[in-house]
């Protein structure tokens, strides 16, 4: 794996953990990573996932709930 895949796997487990054990904005945590800001992190996540950062957490939280 090249160092930018590494760099970036680890940002989204970052960003994951956020979404999921805190009640942090979006914003607020694009700012916590650096991100310029919070729409530069929306299209990142969405590009690496496949989902926007809030259906992330909304289907964290149906998942825990079912749980």
């Amino acid at each position: 794996m090249s160092p930018k895949t590494l760099i970036e796997q680890q940002l989204l487990v970052e960003m994951k953990s956020y979404l999921i054990d805190t009640r942090l904005s979006v914003s607020e945590i694009a700012d916590l990573l650096n991100f310029e800001d919070a729409s530069y992190m929306c299209r990142f996540f969405r590009r690496k996932t496949g989902c926007s950062p809030l259906e992330f957490r909304n289907g964290s939280a149906v998942r825990e709930e079912a749980e």
